[in-house]
């Protein structure tokens, strides 16, 4: 079963990484958490792990909920998503901010991001 990233879990790591503005529109950030999850007649929109990351990525950054930060927030979203599932993101953190920054200026779309993140990520490995 996936993990999702709770509503706590997004105001925590914003309070605790980002930290950079006000929210301005609680109802896009909540839009935003769901987007990864949506689907239609039975069949998920995004059915991969780096997929719903890439979404959660794309909606987050997007989104445009705080005054400042979302882009970061929208990283460190989808980084604790990856995780929550089991899978671990090894890259520079210049080549994560390029990939966000590809997603937002729409030179990327969702199926490249999670392309990008399925060659970064690797199992998490138990002790």
């Amino acid at each position: 079963m996936t993990v999702e990233i709770t509503w706590e879990q997004c105001q925590r790591i914003y309070s605790q990484q980002v930290h950079a503005g006000l929210l301005l529109d609680e109802g896009k950030l909540r839009g935003a958490l769901c987007a990864p999850f949506l689907g239609f007649d039975g069949h998920e929109a995004h059915p991969t792990l780096p997929g719903k990351a890439a979404k959660l990525i794309a909606a987050v950054a997007t989104a445009h909920a705080y005054r400042d930060g979302n882009k970061r927030l929208a990283w460190h979203l989808g980084v604790a998503f990856l995780e929550l599932n089991g899978l671990l993101v090894v890259a520079e953190q210049e080549d994560a901010a390029n990939a966000v920054l590809m997603v937002v200026m729409n030179v990327w779309r969702n199926e490249e991001l999670a392309e990008w993140l399925i060659e970064h990520t690797e199992m998490i490995r138990a002790e």
